[in-house]
């Protein structure tokens, strides 16, 4: 663990990286401020790269203002403000001086937020590219004769060295209480509804734009569920970000329509709209575009938030041609939806729950859950495990989530239970 302490990390800096000789002693105070900073900016984008997919060009100047405003003035103040809290007179002064000084701080870093570039996932691969080049230049590595051969030859060959991609693969966000799902081949996508939004940002900028900028990947469709606000939130923010992306919405005037018996071919996979029978001027939850999305051997069923009403329909119209082997479960764990007879019509191996943790609404119910589990399907909710997915091969498929098989170090259920919402 000591090597990742950053005790190792700024040694590591000072040792390899000193200060210039020529810097005289009146500036030397100042330069050594300013090369702790650099330091902290350059070491840590390796960090920045693997755990929030982008890089902040503006973290030098928001540390120069933050750090000492915060260390020497903020907190300070408030110690100062608890110190003389006998005397309210006084320690007012100085609970003043700290909101004030923070407030002057987060003023400051709106500013400079603007500086955060989000990066594809290939950058990963070049993220040690500044310790490496600082190694090399201490120990005169590019003396030798035969180290350009070796490093020209290393990075041909680490594009190659890349595991095969499935065949195609679907990710189920985690936007909160919301639905966003990503069906992609190769590095075009296609998303099923957009998530929510809110006054001054949406789900859209937050996790998806970032999401499909990691990944590469152009967006060439987007399908949207049905109207309400943590279905359709992000749709103005994709469409502006990808102005050609087709739309198809279970409404008379927008788009192309999403309407039972409209079938199209994408590649490898088949979109068969299951529902709704009628095109609507307004798409409530009874109105949900269901879609299956098959391969020919594997399936996915989506269903946004359709009802236990509109479930029966479906039984009735299609039986069999139901099954699936994975199902988004409708409307997020309600108890509206999610009737046994849908369930053991669908038949699926798992299903993929969209729901935010201590939500308002007490989602997903408890005795839906257990409904599922009662029929051996598997359940996975993004509230425990975060995003979700299914990558599709020749002659299997998987099903991994962020917590327990991507990231699991860094999620640990300490407090809480996530047993369920009731």
């Amino acid at each position: 663990m000591a090597i990742l302490s950053g005790r190792c990390r700024i040694d590591f800096w000072f040792q390899w990286v000193p200060l210039p000789s020529w810097i005289t002693f009146r500036y030397r105070v100042l330069a050594r401020w300013l090369h702790l900073q650099l330091a902290m900016m350059v070491l840590l984008i390796p960090i920045q790269l693997f755990m929030f997919h982008g890089i902040s060009w503006t973290s030098l100047p928001a540390n120069l203002v933050a750090v000492p405003v915060v260390s020497f003035v903020t907190v300070p103040a408030i110690l100062f403000g608890l110190l003389f809290c006998w005397l309210p007179s006084l320690a007012i002064l100085f609970w003043w001086i700290a909101d004030y000084s923070l407030l002057g701080v987060l003023f400051t870093l709106g500013e400079l937020q603007q500086g955060w570039a989000a990066v594809a996932s290939s950058t990963l691969l070049f993220s040690g590219l500044g310790w490496v080049l600082i190694i090399c230049w201490r120990l005169s590595l590019w003396r030798c004769g035969l180290f350009t051969p070796w490093v020209t030859l290393i990075a041909i060959l680490v594009p190659f060295g890349q595991k095969p991609d499935e065949k195609w693969r679907v990710d189920m966000l985690d936007v909160g209480h919301g639905l966003a799902v990503v069906i992609r081949q190769g590095d075009r996508a296609i998303i099923y509804d957009t998530g929510n939004s809110w006054n001054g940002g949406s789900m859209a900028e937050k996790e998806i734009l970032p999401f499909l900028r990691w990944h590469r990947l152009s967006l060439l469709g987007i399908i949207i569920s049905h109207q309400d606000l943590d279905h359709i939130g992000g749709l103005d923010v994709l469409q502006k970000a990808y102005p050609e992306a087709w739309l198809r919405i279970p409404n008379r005037s927008s788009g192309e329509g999403c309407q039972q018996g409209d079938r199209w071919q994408w590649g490898h996979l088949t979109f068969n709209v299951l529902w709704p029978p009628v095109l609507v001027t307004r798409a409530y939850n009874a109105n949900s575009c269901v879609l299956r999305i098959s391969d020919g051997k594997y399936s996915v069923l989506l269903t946004g938030d359709l009802e236990s009403i509109q479930e029966l329909n479906l039984v009735k119209h299609y039986g069999n041609q139901l099954v699936s082997d994975i199902l988004q479960t409708p409307h997020h764990g309600s108890k509206s939806s999610s009737t046994l007879s849908f369930i053991q019509t669908v038949n699926p191996q798992a299903t993929l729950t969209s729901v935010s943790r201590y939500n308002p609404w007490n989602l997903p119910a408890k005795s839906v859950e257990q409904r599922y589990k009662n029929s051996r399907i598997k359940w996975i909710s993004t509230a425990k495990s975060g995003q979700v997915s299914l990558l599709f091969y020749k002659d299997k498929y998987r099903i991994l989530t962020l917590r327990e098989d991507f990231m699991p170090r860094w999620y640990h259920q300490w407090f809480g239970s996530l047993l369920h919402n009731e």
